[in-house]
């Protein structure tokens, strides 16, 4: 049949059992930068004989990017932020997409020392980073400006104290797909208002 599934995790050799089911699996790992998400559009474009439209997709998406990045003036870059994934200091780092998203952007992640893709960071590691801005996306487990405010230390962080913490929608920024950009844009306007 034409039956084509998708997978992003193998849970208990999943594909394996539907492959010997005679359907189609592709398997498709978390990219890890902005280029692989180009790849995997490419890829899903070929499986389902949509090869124009990934084609038009990504030739829209990289002019998309392009514009943000010809907005940004050299003098600009280099902000500190921090990317909040759940109130455990989880966040993102070299090797995943949304960190590829902040250096498209010129700012500085204060988790790219890690050199791990979702790494968690103290909070003496945050703190002394002192990030300019800090985006939280796990609003939705009740974090907001009011609860990081509140949190030991980072009362006088930069970020705090000039107002920049912002939440953004999770489901935006986390999904490797063509909101990837919506995602990126979302993001410039929060570092250069």
């Amino acid at each position: 049949g034409s039956d084509l599934i998708i997978a992003f995790f193998d849970p208990r050799d999943l594909i394996s059992s539907l492959e010997s089911l005679g359907l189609t699996v592709i398997f498709l790992d978390m990219p890890s930068d902005v280029s692989g998400v180009f790849d995997q559009i490419e890829l899903l474009g070929h499986a389902t004989d949509h090869v124009e439209e990934s084609t038009f997709l990504i030739a829209d998406m990289e002019k998309r990017i392009l514009a943000v990045e010809d907005n940004i003036a050299e003098s600009e870059k280099g902000i500190r932020i921090f990317h909040e994934l759940d109130p455990m200091l989880f966040t993102v780092g070299p090797g995943s997409f949304v960190d590829d998203l902040y250096n498209i952007l010129g700012a500085d992640n204060i988790a790219a020392v890690t050199d791990q893709s979702f790494p968690q960071l103290s909070n003496e590691a945050v703190i002394e980073s002192d990030p300019e801005v800090i985006i939280l996306a796990d609003e939705s487990m009740g974090e907001t400006f009011d609860t990081v405010s509140a949190r030991d230390g980072w009362g006088d962080m930069s970020a705090v104290l000039n107002g920049r913490v912002h939440m953004v929608d999770k489901d935006i920024m986390s999904r490797p797909g063509p909101r990837l950009v919506e995602a990126l844009e979302i993001l410039y306007e929060l570092l250069y208002p």
